[in-house]
């Protein structure tokens, strides 16, 4: 056997170790991240695993103008720096949300990334589900799933 079909052997050799040496640390460093993670959560799960994600759902009475007609878009935008207003178009929504319940579910949702399937649902859609995994967000003042909770 030739020297050069030696080192092209050599390097197949090599190349097939490191990519094994390569899987078996991601595989420990994901076996130990689900390892942190169940510790943190409290419970075993497994890739069926669901989590709902609850936040207070509000609403807004409705709204009339001076005139005595009902405002279907009540909603607009802040101006810029405390200046006047870009856009003077006005929206509508269904579900508000407060804007510390938007940021705290996408901390939880960085933190579960895709080891955890979540689910982002308000407290008035979760009331009646009983048997499953909650994360609530707020206090039981504006949460039903955290009164729940803490009852």
């Amino acid at each position: 056997m030739s020297a050069d079909v030696k080192s092209v052997l050599w390097n197949v050799v090599g190349g097939l170790l490191v990519a094994l040496l390569t899987w078996m640390w991601a595989y420990s460093r994901y076996r130990l991240h689900l390892y942190h993670l169940q510790r943190l959560i409290g419970f075993r799960f497994g890739p069926e695993t669901e989590i709902r994600i609850t936040y207070g759902q509000l609403f807004l009475p409705p709204q009339i103008d001076h005139e005595g007609n009902p405002i279907t878009h009540p909603y607009r935008k802040h101006p810029r720096g405390g200046g006047v207003a870009a856009l003077h178009e006005s929206y509508s929504i269904d579900h508000p949300m407060s804007e510390c319940e938007v940021r705290a579910s996408t901390y939880i949702a960085s933190l579960l990334g895709r080891t955890i399937r979540q689910l982002l649902v308000s407290d008035v859609e979760a009331d009646t589900l009983l048997e499953s995994n909650f994360v609530s967000l707020c206090g039981s003042g504006s949460n039903f799933k955290t009164a729940d909770i803490l009852a």
